[in-house]
């Protein structure tokens, strides 16, 4: 969303790149209806696929947290474990060119 990113690059100057990254995450997640803790970071992961989903409406939202919730132990943390990356303070990131479209269509 343009707003959410216009007020995140309000604080450039001011906060990190990880601080203005985790922002954007927790302002997605308020519109979206999901919990969003830095120190959760399984709240982290739910948030991310839902912004590489494209979901905007709290119903879809809820429906990435729910699937989420009915995987495995093993593979939610696999998959936070990646999703955390963000070459900032975890190594390597990932760039999920063009996956919004794979996401969408799954």
């Amino acid at each position: 969303d343009f707003q959410c990113g216009w007020e995140a690059m309000m604080h450039l100057e001011k906060e990190s790149e990880q601080d203005i990254y985790n922002r954007i995450l927790y302002r997605r997640a308020e519109v979206l209806g999901l919990s969003f803790t830095t120190s959760q970071p399984e709240s982290y992961a739910i948030v991310r696929l839902a912004c590489l989903c494209r979901v905007i409406e709290p119903s879809r939202g809820k429906k990435i947290e729910e699937a989420f919730a009915e995987l495995k132990l093993e593979e939610r943390q696999a998959l936070t474990k990646y999703l955390r990356m963000d070459g900032l303070t975890s190594k390597p990131a990932f760039i999920l060119c063009e996956s919004s479209n794979f996401l969408e269509n799954c």
